[in-house]
């Protein structure tokens, strides 16, 4: 969704507090995001957050 939108990763990472390694271990599924982390980006992209875990699943 990050790439779709345009939206760099190094800015993402930023926003979000934690390192751009974090944010590409996340997006690859080998690391989690935390609670308020998927609030976070469910705000920023005016998503639900079912809409958001639904279209990170294989």
């Amino acid at each position: 969704m990050r790439e779709e939108r345009g939206v760099p990763i190094g800015y993402l990472a930023n926003a979000l507090g934690i390192s751009v390694s974090t944010l590409m271990s996340i997006e690859r599924g080998k690391q989690h995001m935390n609670k308020d982390q998927l609030q976070f980006i469910c705000e920023i992209y005016n998503v639900k957050k079912s809409d958001l875990i639904a279209k990170s699943k294989p």
